[in-house]
């Protein structure tokens, strides 16, 4: 495909007219984004205290469960610029998870999945956001749900 100046206001553009490389305005040029890439982030196996259980016995102190997240975030703009500002910032997101509960009770695992979704996906600009959490209520073996 022949390559071709496109001027779009008072933005020119060099390239194939399909997928211009180039863009500026007079002599100031910046690549453009060939792709918008989308990646899978997964954070494993956090540690969460939180007051839980339907018995009052149950939720008379912290029991620990473990939570794994996982998302998509568009990082184009981090792979560039090798920026935090241009990622998410999956520490926080884990530190997040881990103080959610703070001193509030939760009956059920059900209740609390869904109040730690909402808060993530409200604070943090993440996509197909998952959540997995792993309860610990027997003598061997766990209670484990995910949406």
């Amino acid at each position: 495909m022949p390559h071709a100046y496109i001027l779009k206001g008072d933005r020119f553009y060099i390239g194939s007219t399909e997928q211009p490389r180039f863009s500026g305005v007079g002599r100031e040029f910046e690549p453009l984004p060939t792709h918008q890439f989308t990646m899978k982030f997964y954070i494993k196996n956090i540690p969460i205290e939180v007051f839980l259980g339907v018995s009052d016995d149950e939720r008379a102190k912290k029991q620990q469960i473990s939570a794994s997240i996982s998302f998509d975030f568009d990082t184009t703009r981090a792979e560039k610029s090798d920026d935090l500002a241009d990622s998410v910032d999956y520490f926080a997101i884990r530190e997040f998870a881990r103080n959610f509960p703070q001193n509030r009770e939760f009956r059920l695992l059900e209740h609390f999945h869904r109040e730690i979704f909402e808060q993530i996906s409200a604070k943090f600009p993440v996509k197909n956001l998952k959540i997995q959490l792993e309860k610990f209520p027997f003598e061997s073996g766990s209670v484990k749900i995910e949406n």
